[in-house]
């Protein structure tokens, strides 16, 4: 501010005599200056003292006639200079102070949201480590009771844990650590359930597909889901191809398919084995599944695949009549989590 002053005296009384009445111009420098450092009070009150400086300083010149012709217009002139000047520099002031706090709330949430995905990944691997090791407790009691029904409650409960546990490991090591990939999910758990139960010959064959690579679900839909297909695919094997199937084509098989049509998620899961006549609807794993369907907000059935009755588990119905050739558990559920 003062080099800004006195470069304006040194320019009004070294080049006034050559500027003459234009040397009244030069007070926009200080105005200015007084403006930026100052803001709205600075320039209102550089605006009003221009024209005294001005008068001033041609008085000292010996040259009064270079003043204005119009005081009053030059005065109100500087007076709105100053106050316009005064208020754009406030106003931009505070706008830099405004994006230099939402820049630090931005660092901030950055901070924030890095700590909670790193707290997420860690109570996510607590949990799965949790699991495994409930897991590993139930297979050591199997290991010590050779009663079949309880051998074949322990592999259910363990299915259930694994299913559970697959959700918290895809978490763990994701960069979206509230959603995991539906594909690679639902192959994953199909896949350790299909072999987890004792080989046959020939051996069933699993097919799984899914719409759209890349197709993430929210954890909150993916426990109950995986839960729901670990009972569906448990039931199949047990029971689908429980007298064995005849060698040659077609093999024993299991389709499992995951997609999304008309804003909701449908998980299909067909096999070519016995199919069904009726639904134990007061079977755990029935109940268990009709919960999380409840849970889903979703709708589910079991029918033949060669037509015949369909079996509604969301009501509890069974309405096939005769056993039919292959058998589809159809889920679904909206895709907004």
């Amino acid at each position: 501010m003062l080099l800004a002053t006195a470069f304006y005296v040194a320019l009004v009384l070294v080049l006034g005599g050559r500027l003459a009445i234009s040397s009244n111009y030069a007070v926009i420098v200080p105005v200015l200056m007084a403006a930026l450092c100052f803001e709205l009070p600075g320039g209102v009150v550089a605006g009003f003292l221009g024209l005294p400086a001005n008068l001033l300083l041609f008085a000292i010149l010996g040259h009064p006639e270079f003043s204005p012709a119009s005081k009053p217009i030059a005065e109100l002139s500087g007076i709105v200079v100053g106050t316009a000047s005064g208020y754009l520099a406030e106003y931009f002031s505070k706008l830099e102070a405004e994006i230099e706090t939402r820049i630090a709330t931005e660092e901030a949430l950055r901070e924030v949201l890095a700590s909670r995905e790193l707290l997420l990944q860690e109570l996510n691997h607590r949990v799965k480590n949790n699991l495994n090791v409930i897991k590993s407790l139930a297979q050591l009691q199997r290991n010590r009771s050779g009663d079949p029904d309880f051998l074949a409650a322990v592999d259910d409960l363990v299915g259930r844990i694994f299913s559970i546990s697959l959700v918290h490991e895809q978490l763990y090591g994701s960069k979206e650590p509230a959603s995991v990939d539906a594909g690679e999910y639902i192959a994953t758990l199909a896949a350790n359930v299909v072999s987890s139960f004792p080989r046959r010959e020939p051996p069933v064959r699993l097919e799984c597909s899914v719409a759209r690579p890349g197709m993430r679900i929210s954890a909150d839909q993916a426990t109950p889901l995986g839960l729901i297909a670990n009972e569906v695919l448990t039931n199949a094997l047990r029971h689908a191809f429980r007298d064995g199937a005849e060698p040659g084509p077609p093999p024993p098989t299991i389709s499992v398919r995951f997609l999304e049509e008309g804003g909701d998620y449908l998980l299909s899961i067909e096999d070519n084995g016995r199919g069904c006549s009726e639904v134990d609807t007061k079977g755990l794993g029935t109940r268990i599944v009709k919960a999380l369907c409840d849970q889903l907000g979703g709708r589910m059935k079991l029918e033949p695949i060669a037509g015949g009755g369909a079996a509604d588990l969301s009501n509890g119905a069974a309405e096939g009549r005769a056993p039919r050739e292959g058998t589809r558990f159809e889920l679904r559920f909206s895709s907004r989590a």
